[in-house]
């Protein structure tokens, strides 16, 4: 099981402060993402979708790409902490808030759209390969120790997706194998030892509208313990920052994470 030692006073304010420092950062630059997306692929009159609107839902690929053909993605996520957690595991300090996880993942999506909906089919289904690179930064404290998910990790994750319009909102189902289910292990200290490395459920929607850009990401790795899943939204540019919440969901506890994406799409249609 992960251990988490208490510490000092001084020392667990000290980390408060710094980790609110990153989350101000986070909201303070992340708008910079928003500019260089809006430089790469919109125009002042377009109401259409971005690109990372339509091949992303929010970390994981939906089955579009932007032209209709092969696509080549590219992925910056940064998990900044917890904004806050309740954790039956800790009967000392049941409650958190404000701390520091400073987890990157990197990711390069190469994917191909092999049935379309403008074809005429009922859905549009890709496949793909993704590559990803897991990596912590080094502990803002030593009071937090971490027995499993603290060491780089890459990930060779191939995946098939079903993607579905109903008006302006796309819905999505896919399934991705390899061991993506171990960035659970990554995000909390209170999750229990076990086997993450099972294949990952994953659905969610999209809105297609550059007015109203909302998603939803839901992940579910098969089975992993403690019954954990995890909520991905993407509603910051309602806000025009970068600055994104998540939720963890086990059996004994849940947090609510923050954390900046960013998507590049590098080729498509080649």
């Amino acid at each position: 099981m992960i251990c988490r030692k208490l510490c000092p006073k001084s020392v667990s304010l000290g980390q408060k402060t710094g980790t609110t420092v990153f989350f101000l950062a986070a909201l303070i630059f992340s708008p910079c993402a928003l500019l260089a997306e809006k430089v790469l692929y919109s125009s002042p009159a377009s109401t259409q979708p971005a690109s990372s609107e339509i091949t992303k839902i929010v970390l994981l690929p939906t089955a579009y790409t932007r032209r209709g053909g092969p696509n080549l993605d590219m992925d910056f996520t940064y998990y900044i902490g917890r904004l806050y957690g309740w954790h039956e595991k800790d009967f000392a300090n049941p409650k958190t808030y404000l701390d520091r996880v400073g987890v990157w993942l990197l990711s390069i999506d190469l994917k191909d759209t092999f049935q379309k909906e403008t074809n005429g089919s009922f859905v549009s289904s890709s496949f793909g390969l993704m590559l990803s690179y897991l990596f912590p930064e080094s502990p803002a404290s030593a009071s937090q120790t971490f027995t499993i998910g603290r060491e780089a990790l890459t990930m060779y994750n191939p995946y098939f997706v079903l993607s579905k319009k109903f008006g302006g909102v796309a819905f999505h189902s896919g399934f991705v194998f390899g061991k993506m289910g171990r960035i659970f292990t990554y995000l909390t200290e209170f999750l229990p030892s076990g086997n993450y490395d099972g294949n990952l459920f994953y659905g969610g929607f999209s809105v297609l509208s550059r007015k109203v850009p909302f998603r939803i990401e839901f992940m579910k790795p098969k089975g992993a313990p403690d019954n954990c899943w995890l909520i991905h939204t993407h509603t910051g540019k309602v806000l025009h920052t970068n600055f994104e919440i998540a939720y963890l969901h086990y059996n004994t506890g849940y947090d609510f994470l923050g954390f900046f994406n960013i998507h590049i799409t590098i080729l498509s249609a080649l």
